[in-house]
């Protein structure tokens, strides 16, 4: 799935976000080349679709990655989406860019990266149908419950406010946030497209039980 045509829309129903974890003495050169290992482990698993998000990288280990991610899911069918860097994006030939909320317009993105995909993360219904009549091709929702890694963003925003939003927009709607694939389940109930998970696939010894589970309860990777 290479990025050199535009997506009518998303056709995986699971994104695997990269975490941006970094211990000491850990050399960027390193978590390249383990981020890129890790990637090419999903994809061989059956995932579809991989988002970088390293906002604690530089330009030159972002490109670097993206780069070889590129040419290595060319034997598997997963979409590299690329988080913010339009630039990297477009030089990559990337299947996707995605945007955070508060990030570059999708008028502007649309101008830089012309390969394929441009998503955004929303935190709220308005922001969500502001992204869809900007003109974004999916929009990744939430947090919808709790967890670790989107505290930042507030409170949970619950199942009964994503299940508004995908009646309200007419884009592929993902679920973020504390996802399991029990869930999953609920949130495909409740109109979503697919979800985002990061923790769910990173505990090795549940990573097999987790994936087997999405792919049940979302009938595809």
């Amino acid at each position: 799935m290479k990025g050199s045509y535009a997506l009518p829309k998303p056709d995986f129903r699971l994104i695997a976000i990269s975490d941006d974890i970094r211990t000491p003495g850990d050399s960027e050169a390193s978590l390249v080349e383990d981020t890129i290992e890790l990637a090419v482990a999903y994809a061989a698993s059956g995932i579809r679709a991989f988002q970088l998000r390293k906002k604690s990288w530089s330009d030159r280990a972002i490109f670097r990655a993206v780069n070889a991610l590129s040419r290595e899911a060319s034997d598997f069918d997963l979409a590299v989406l690329v988080n913010e860097r339009a630039d990297i994006a477009q030089l990559t030939l990337a299947d996707g860019l995605h945007l955070p909320e508060h990030g570059l317009p999708l008028s502007d993105a649309r101008r830089i990266y012309t390969n394929g995909l441009i998503g955004k993360s929303c935190h709220s219904i308005e922001a969500a149908v502001k992204a869809k009549k900007d003109g974004t091709d999916y929009i990744i929702f939430g947090p919808v419950y709790e967890t670790e890694s989107k505290k930042q963003y507030g409170p949970p925003l619950g199942i009964e406010m994503f299940r508004d939003v995908c009646k309200k927009v007419k884009v592929p709607v993902f679920a973020v946030g504390g996802i399991d694939p029990i869930r999953a389940e609920e949130c495909l109930n409740a109109g979503a497209h697919g979800v985002a998970v990061m923790s769910a696939l990173t505990d090795n010894d549940k990573f097999w039980d987790n994936l087997n589970g999405f792919e049940s309860a979302l009938g595809e990777l």
